[in-house]
């Protein structure tokens, strides 16, 4: 049986978990019956003292500790996965600006030698020319 005293108020619990609030009233301590600081569902002792609750508990843990393991996992993956990715972008990206390069300095070599308008023509870098005397098509 355990009691606490708070000036002239007194918490008193029996072995049973009830907790009860005691008055001193005359120099002896009174129950004031039906009042009780926690009901049986507030209480955590009695609560956890249930197998039924424990295994829900437990078994919710386990589901938690397993999606965890499975959301850390998946996103190690896809890390790796970007980084990979990423790198390769780069490389590719690297590719077409050295290759946009080039043919901008094909389109300036073509304006001082002619010879090369073919080639690029042939490519799409320079539109066709049309060849002297002829007109573009009218409507």
């Amino acid at each position: 049986m355990i009691s606490i005293s708070f000036n002239s108020v007194y918490f008193q619990s029996n072995p049973f978990g009830e907790h009860f609030i005691l008055t001193r009233q005359g120099g002896a301590r009174k129950k004031r019956v039906g009042h009780r600081l926690w009901n049986q569902y507030s209480r955590p002792h009695v609560f956890m003292k249930s197998n039924m609750a424990n295994m829900v508990l437990t078994v919710l843990l386990a589901i938690s500790l397993l999606l965890s393991v499975v959301f850390c996992l998946q996103f190690m993956f896809r890390v790796r996965e970007y980084r990979s990715i990423s790198g390769q972008i780069n490389i590719i990206n690297a590719e077409r600006a050295r290759v946009q390069q080039l043919a901008g300095e094909c389109v300036q070599y073509s304006e001082k030698n002619q010879a090369i308008n073919p080639l690029l023509e042939a490519v799409g870098l320079k539109p066709k020319t049309a060849p002297a005397g002829t007109k573009p098509g009218a409507k």
